[in-house]
Protein backbone atom coordinates (compact mmCIF):
# COMPACT_ATOMS: atom_id res chain seq x y z
CA UNK A 1 0.00 0.00 0.00
CA UNK A 2 1.66 3.69 -0.66
CA UNK A 3 2.64 5.10 2.27
CA UNK A 4 0.60 9.05 2.77
CA UNK A 5 0.74 11.38 5.15
CA UNK A 6 -0.58 14.89 5.09
CA UNK A 7 -3.04 16.93 3.16
CA UNK A 8 -2.98 15.55 -0.08
CA UNK A 9 -0.90 12.25 -1.84
CA UNK A 10 1.93 13.98 -2.97
CA UNK A 11 3.29 15.30 0.38
CA UNK A 12 6.42 15.08 0.76
CA UNK A 13 6.19 13.87 4.51
CA UNK A 14 5.52 10.47 4.43
CA UNK A 15 4.62 7.82 7.36
CA UNK A 16 2.98 4.18 7.67
CA UNK A 17 -0.57 3.81 7.00
CA UNK A 18 -1.22 1.63 9.93
CA UNK A 19 0.24 4.15 12.46
CA UNK A 20 -1.62 6.39 10.92
CA UNK A 21 -4.83 4.57 11.22
CA UNK A 22 -4.06 3.53 14.61
CA UNK A 23 -3.56 6.98 15.50
CA UNK A 24 -6.88 8.70 14.38
CA UNK A 25 -8.58 5.58 15.60
CA UNK A 26 -7.57 6.66 19.17
CA UNK A 27 -8.49 10.41 19.19
CA UNK A 28 -12.21 8.92 19.40
CA UNK A 29 -13.16 5.80 21.02
CA UNK A 30 -16.95 6.20 18.82
CA UNK A 31 -15.34 6.61 15.50
CA UNK A 32 -13.22 3.66 13.98
CA UNK A 33 -11.63 4.06 10.42
CA UNK A 34 -10.17 0.40 8.63
CA UNK A 35 -7.69 0.69 5.29
CA UNK A 36 -9.05 -1.24 2.52
CA UNK A 37 -6.68 -2.51 -0.16
CA UNK A 38 -7.15 -1.94 -4.08
CA UNK A 39 -7.60 -4.83 -5.85
CA UNK A 40 -6.67 -4.74 -9.44
CA UNK A 41 -6.14 -0.88 -9.67
CA UNK A 42 -9.92 -0.65 -8.26
CA UNK A 43 -11.07 0.24 -5.10
CA UNK A 44 -15.20 0.93 -4.24
CA UNK A 45 -16.32 3.82 -2.55
CA UNK A 46 -19.73 5.30 -2.46
CA UNK A 47 -21.39 3.15 -4.48
CA UNK A 48 -19.09 3.32 -7.13
CA UNK A 49 -15.66 1.22 -8.39
CA UNK A 50 -12.68 3.44 -9.04
CA UNK A 51 -10.12 2.52 -11.29
CA UNK A 52 -6.63 4.21 -11.53
CA UNK A 53 -5.89 3.22 -15.35
CA UNK A 54 -2.09 2.34 -16.17
CA UNK A 55 -1.91 4.94 -18.77
CA UNK A 56 1.28 6.93 -17.66
CA UNK A 57 -0.58 9.51 -16.59
CA UNK A 58 -3.39 7.93 -13.77
CA UNK A 59 -6.55 8.72 -15.26
CA UNK A 60 -9.27 6.94 -13.66
CA UNK A 61 -12.51 4.54 -14.63
CA UNK A 62 -15.64 4.98 -12.49
CA UNK A 63 -18.02 2.40 -12.74
CA UNK A 64 -21.29 1.55 -10.51
CA UNK A 65 -20.67 -0.96 -7.70
CA UNK A 66 -22.96 -3.17 -6.22
CA UNK A 67 -21.67 -5.56 -3.78
CA UNK A 68 -21.93 -9.19 -4.02
CA UNK A 69 -24.79 -9.50 -2.09
CA UNK A 70 -26.99 -7.17 -3.77
CA UNK A 71 -29.90 -9.03 -5.45
CA UNK A 72 -31.00 -6.22 -7.68
CA UNK A 73 -34.74 -6.23 -5.70
CA UNK A 74 -36.47 -3.54 -5.13
CA UNK A 75 -40.06 -2.47 -3.15
CA UNK A 76 -42.95 -1.81 -5.71
CA UNK A 77 -44.63 1.39 -5.15
CA UNK A 78 -47.66 0.48 -4.98
CA UNK A 79 -46.94 -2.00 -2.34
CA UNK A 80 -47.93 -1.57 1.22
CA UNK A 81 -45.13 -0.61 2.68
CA UNK A 82 -43.56 2.55 4.81
CA UNK A 83 -42.87 5.00 2.41
CA UNK A 84 -39.08 5.32 3.98
CA UNK A 85 -38.68 1.91 3.07
CA UNK A 86 -39.49 2.46 -0.40
CA UNK A 87 -36.48 4.64 -1.23
CA UNK A 88 -36.21 8.02 -3.41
Amino acid sequence: MAEICGRHLHSPQKCDVSEFTEHINNINKNIKFTIEEPENNAIAFLDTKVTVRNDGIGSTKIQVYRKPTHTNQYLNCDSNHPLEHKGP
